[in-house]
């Protein structure tokens, strides 16, 4: 990474998807574990920049990883996942790096994209799709 010209990460959702069976009972208990993510998230890409000062950092966004769940729960996760891309974007925003949206892009074809109800991550044409939002980004920033 000392040299790196660019880094892309993706962080926060483990975090998140931990605190899940806390949060959906008591919703009320959401706002202090994305305060946490995003303060990591800030020391984690401060971090970076001490290494090297000179890279640019893209963070991404997350999509729907349960598309596949029934509307009530998705009712429910929804606006979870938006908190932490506003968590995650705020973080990278304050230290100077660009945030990477992913969810609309997925949204369009999210049960292709995402074919295993039984999985959060992503087919290859998925991640291909995420790819290009990262390229779209990086030739935006150049």
């Amino acid at each position: 990474m000392g040299n790196a010209e660019l880094v892309t990460i993706d962080i926060g959702a483990n975090d998140l998807l931990a605190n899940l069976s806390s949060i959906l009972p008591n919703p009320a208990l959401a706002p202090s574990v994305l305060k946490g993510i995003g303060e990591n998230l800030y020391l984690i890409l401060s971090e970076i920049d001490k290494i090297n000062p000179d890279t640019k950092v893209y963070v991404m966004g997350y999509y729907n990883p349960f598309p596949h769940r029934p509307v009530d729960e998705q009712a429910a996760l929804l606006p979870l996942l938006d908190a932490l891309n506003e968590t995650i974007q705020t973080a990278a925003t304050m230290n100077g790096d660009v945030f990477v949206p992913t969810a609309k892009v997925i949204e369009k074809h999210e049960k292709e994209y995402l074919p295993n109800p039984a999985d959060i991550h992503l087919d290859l044409e998925g991640y291909q799709t995420v790819a290009k939002e990262f390229w779209k980004a990086i030739q935006k920033n150049k």
